[in-house]
């Protein structure tokens, strides 16, 4: 029997107050040389959120970035332990931690935390059930708390990280107005409001030789990412905060990101 070492550590601020993915195997590789186990590997998702995208009933969502935890269950062999310093470390959601137990158990492997309910008894199934459930309140909390910060720098007119939507460009860490693509914005407004829909609003678009941020023709698909975003932004930018107006910038041609 050998035990293999999971870490996962999500970049944040004020980093430097967590425990790194380093420290978190430091740890490890103690407690297996206190168990007398033999470390047959280590494994570390760095820079990696424990959260994931889309739905939070498909595990798939939460686990699909976490190509060191894929190995570590490629490699595992039945006998082994698996040996995490806290559940949070492999996911927040109840679903996706359902999903690891049940697939580890599947392989003959045993999963051992530093910090956590560890065993097979119902009590000790019910307990780690119910800290998963806090681990999820826990990965919400964050979430929201994102959310604000972000509706809060949208208000302000300052720069959010990433790509900046259509009709907008980054200044100087500020969204500045770039007039063509507003131009086209103001058309889509327009045709929305008559009650056009959006096959018939692509549809006017291309004919007119309007396109997209990167030259290409528009598609309902493309048309709805810039009316939710430009919703957005109607409803951020200016809510409660009419000192802050946007500085507008004519520059056709600008190409900053395929929509």
């Amino acid at each position: 029997m050998k035990a293999l070492l999971y870490a996962r550590f999500s970049p944040r601020p004020k980093g430097d107050e967590c425990e790194s993915a380093d420290k978190q195997l430091e740890r490890l590789r103690a407690r297996a040389q206190a168990d007398a186990l033999p470390v047959r590997g280590e494994y570390a998702d760095r820079d990696t959120s424990g959260g994931g995208k889309g739905t939070e009933l498909d595990p798939a969502d939460e686990l699909a970035t976490r190509f060191a935890l894929w190995r570590l269950l490629d490699d595992m062999q039945p006998g082994d332990t698996i040996l995490v310093t806290e559940p949070s470390r492999l996911g927040r959601s109840p679903f996706a931690m359902e999903f690891l137990r049940r697939l580890i158990r599947k392989k003959g492997g045993k999963l051992l935390y530093l910090e956590g309910f560890n065993g097979e008894s119902p009590e000790q199934i019910l307990l780690a059930t119910i800290l998963d459930g806090f681990h999820a309140f826990q990965r919400s909390i964050i979430r929201l708390r994102t959310s604000v910060a972000m509706r809060k720098y949208m208000r302000q007119g300052r720069q959010m990280g990433g790509k900046a939507p259509y009709g907008w460009t980054h200044r100087n860490g500020r969204l500045v107005e770039v007039l063509d693509e507003q131009a086209v914005l103001n058309d889509i407004k327009s045709m929305r409001t008559e009650g056009m829909r959006p096959y018939w609003i692509v549809k006017q678009l291309n004919e007119s030789g309007s396109r997209t941020r990167c030259g290409a023709p528009w598609t309902i698909c493309n048309l709805q990412r810039v009316i939710k975003r430009q919703i957005r932004m109607e409803l951020e930018v200016f809510s409660g905060d009419s000192s802050v107006a946007p500085e507008s910038l004519s520059s056709p041609g600008i190409r900053t990101t395929r929509l």
